[in-house]
């Protein structure tokens, strides 16, 4: 069957990945804009996997695809890309951009042991999503049984409890396979709406006005309590500290998102049509993924060496936007290699 063309679930996906890249922007200067960053990591790790989520049980329910189909496709699409990346990226950028690791056989030789073994630094959101489709896809079955209705709260509130009940640092981490204890909760909640999308959908268009005030209201106190109430809101940490917290406010966060895109996208589908920068990112947000953490590193570097008069907003602004355009401009080049490389090969094999 023709995949569809969801564009609400594509601005989501563009917004993650904008999202994903502020995120690591205030890194650099998250004590002056704390709230903000508060905010951005209370939903963008847990908006892609729910867009994943979504995405994948669309696929299930028009392609209906084997186990072992799925294992090798995400296999291909995920493991393979992340440890290419990290031997021919992450690591000659620690050698050459961040300049934290010195030029020699042992050291990587050592690095790169590292990385094989499942350390790969930011990319081990790839590694967990791979876990998570892997242990998901029996779930996925009762989604199709007669009995789903009653199936399928039973597995959120099961999902729920081993959220609660785990701990990211008691669990053994074998290529990130202990953080898809708590994002497979958000993998579900998107395969939920995945697969009763028409009727959600139709739902949220109709009562406009009620569902996004309820939205909004909850969303709301749930930023604003984490706002006031925690000095910090940083990743593994948080989640290990404030697990209740982390929960409601997420889910809460990407929810409201969900029905935001849903109530906007006619102008949302309007917008991809028109911006071919905005379906760049749509199309390229894995890519952009992969390289916009050295862009970033690239720019401090320079910013720092010129000494721009930069407010502090200034900066973090100047910074965010030479990340995703920086990060553009590597995606574009290498795509231009690729396709010539492509037509070489077929020039020389014809």
């Amino acid at each position: 069957m023709n995949k569809p063309k969801y564009y609400n679930i594509a601005f989501l996906r563009v917004f993650a990945t904008i999202s994903v890249v502020l995120g690591h922007t205030l890194m650099y200067e998250s004590h002056i804009m704390l709230n903000v960053y508060k905010v951005v990591y209370s939903y963008n790790m847990p908006l892609f996997v729910f867009i994943s989520g979504f995405l994948f049980m669309d696929s299930q329910i028009r392609n209906n695809c084997k186990f072992l189909t799925v294992v090798t496709n995400k296999f291909k699409r995920l493991i393979i890309p992340t440890f290419i990346v990290s031997l021919f990226w992450i690591l000659p950028a620690h050698i050459f951009i961040s300049q934290d690791m010195k030029l020699s056989i042992s050291t990587i030789f050592e690095k790169g042991k590292d990385l094989l073994l499942g350390n790969v630094e930011y990319l081990w959101f790839l590694l967990m999503l791979y876990w998570v489709i892997i242990m998901f896809y029996p779930i996925s079955k009762l989604f199709k049984t007669r009995y789903s209705n009653i199936l399928i709260p039973i597995v959120g509130m099961t999902l729920i409890f081993i959220y609660l009940k785990t701990s990211l640092y008691n669990m053994p981490n074998f290529y990130s396979i202990s953080q898809a204890s708590k994002y497979i909760f958000y993998f579900y909640l998107g395969a939920v709406f995945g697969k009763y999308h028409v009727a959600i959908d139709s739902f949220i268009r109709k009562n406009k006005v009620i569902v996004m005030f309820i939205a909004i209201y909850f969303v709301l106190n749930g930023q604003v309590y984490i706002i006031f109430k925690y000095d910090t809101y940083v990743g593994a940490w948080f989640i290990t500290s404030h697990i209740w917290s982390y929960l409601v406010v997420s889910t809460v966060t990407v929810i409201f998102l969900y029905v935001l895109s849903v109530c906007c996208n006619d102008y949302i589908e309007k917008w991809f049509k028109r911006s071919k920068f905005i379906s760049f990112i749509d199309k390229e947000s894995l890519g952009i993924y992969y390289v916009h953490t050295q862009m970033g590193t690239i720019m401090v570097q320079l910013i720092s060496k010129i000494k721009l008069p930069l407010t502090r907003f200034n900066k973090i602004s100047t910074l965010f936007i030479s990340m995703v355009l920086l990060s553009s401009l590597v995606i574009l080049f290498y795509n231009k290699i690729k396709t010539k490389l492509k037509q070489t090969i077929l020039v020389n094999l014809s």
